[in-house]
């Protein structure tokens, strides 16, 4: 985390914005820029994004800060090592927000920035129209083999549930297992071999929850005694590529959450480093709105560079 003195910087960063309001400043003064890595910035949703700030060569990290809706901010911004900040910045509200970026020199502003963000429902829509009515929940009949049960009863008319994280494992015979203590390895628990030689046991996390009114799910290999991962701290089994998966049909695909994605645990792709990704309205099964479709992806994917850092590439 930085280490700044946050109350002279606020003066600072007062100082500079005195008698202006944010919506006429610069864009980008002094070499200073802000952008958005988890969505462009009309299309945020969630209440959260990923930005960074990039600085001039040489500048020190320590000069910058940040605010949010004229709230200080800073302390969530990392430095990334190539002469930016990285964070993740929470409690959009919805609508506009706007982000500053000022570097201070000495007791003066030295170069600000600016970035309009508008934040969207986490359960939508933002580009795909009115949400479709009627629209029936199907979180208590989704399969999260191998692990036992189901997601349980939606908590709202948009049919969502609390975001949770299981671990399961492949077994030496290539079978799928819930992995029921994560302190524990089992004895049947098949490894990884690395690139470099090292060996990682096939644990896989896989996360799921509900965006757009869909049930999403994000697997990857990751090892529950490791730190969690989070967008700068990458697994050591997730080589930085992202894989994401849709279901055909469209003979029903009205109305209905669905209770199955595109799968998102495949052995030969986890293996091989992916992270895989899917939600129940990327299956035509369930959904056949391409637009619906689309928009569906796009936020799952928003949510995936929040939570794990910017992928490499992505393929579906």
């Amino acid at each position: 985390m930085i280490s700044r003195n946050l109350v002279a910087l606020g003066a600072v960063v007062a100082a500079a914005l005195a008698g202006t309001s944010l919506s006429s400043l610069a864009q980008t003064t002094g070499g200073l820029r802000v952008a958005a890595l988890s969505a462009k910035p009309h299309l945020v949703s969630g209440g959260d994004v990923l930005l960074r700030v990039e600085m001039p060569k040489g500048m020190n990290p320590a000069q910058i800060g940040v605010l949010l809706n004229g709230n200080n901010v800073t302390a969530a911004f990392r430095p990334t090592g190539d002469g930016a900040l990285q964070g993740l910045l929470t409690g959009l509200k919805l609508g506009e927000n706007k982000v500053v970026a000022v570097a201070k020199d000495g007791e003066s502003a030295a170069g600000q920035a600016e970035l309009v963000l508008t934040n969207w429902p986490v359960e939508g829509p933002i580009i795909s129209g009115p949400h479709q009515q009627l629209f029936i929940c199907q979180t208590d009949k989704f399969g999260i083999a191998p692990i036992p049960g189901s997601l349980g009863a939606a908590k709202d008319k948009n049919c969502s549930i609390d975001t949770r994280v299981d671990y399961v494992y492949v077994t030496k015979g290539n079978q799928w297992k819930a992995l029921a203590d994560r302190n524990a390895r089992p004895d049947d628990l098949a490894e990884i071999a690395q690139k470099d030689g090292s060996k990682v046991p096939f644990i896989v996390r896989v996360e799921t929850g509900t965006i757009n009114r869909g049930i999403y799910q994000i697997a990857m290999v990751h090892d529950p005694k490791d730190p969690q991962p989070d967008h700068m701290t990458r697994s050591k089994g997730w080589d930085g590529r992202l894989l994401y998966t849709f279901g055909g049909g469209c003979q029903e695909g009205w109305y209905v959450q669905g209770k199955t994605t595109g799968g998102v645990l495949d052995i030969p792709v986890l293996q091989r480093g992916f992270a895989v990704a899917s939600s129940s309205l990327n299956v035509f099964g369930n959904n056949c709105q391409d637009q619906l479709a689309s928009e569906t992806l796009m936020m799952v994917k928003e949510h995936f560079v929040e939570a794990y850092g910017v992928p490499k590439y992505t393929m579906g």
